[in-house]
């Protein structure tokens, strides 16, 4: 673990713990349990993680699938999008939700329709 002294605008400097994961990382209360995985490297970047939350069968990420709004036209699939399905398939994930952290939440069965519509073309 790596300490680094972090400011906030407005806020006064504070500690931030760092900890750099390579592969499944759980953190727990004893209760509840929240894993972290990283995706493989796609078109966006080469280090990004996911977080899926077993009990609520969801996967959080950022930047790689966001949530089409209800009622909204769904969009194309990208490398993100096919690299985040393919990463919950070979991980055995059951999901049923996925959230988007700059849109919000929409069904997991839409993303597996974005990808498999790609795959038709």
């Amino acid at each position: 673990m790596r300490t680094i002294k972090t400011y906030c605008k407005g806020a006064p400097f504070y500690n931030a713990f760092l900890e750099w994961v390579n592969g499944k990382y759980v953190i727990s209360d004893g209760t509840r349990t929240l894993d972290v995985y990283p995706l493989p490297p796609f078109d966006h970047t080469a280090d990004m993680m996911i977080v899926y939350l077993p009990r609520e069968r969801m996967v959080v990420n950022a930047d790689v699938y966001e949530p089409a709004p209800k009622g909204a036209p769904l969009p194309k699939a990208n490398q993100g999008m096919r690299t985040l399905l393919e990463t919950i398939q070979r991980l055995g994930l059951d999901v049923s939700w996925d959230i988007g952290l700059h849109s919000g939440i929409g069904p997991h069965d839409e993303l597996v329709k974005i990808v498999g519509q790609s795959a038709k073309n």
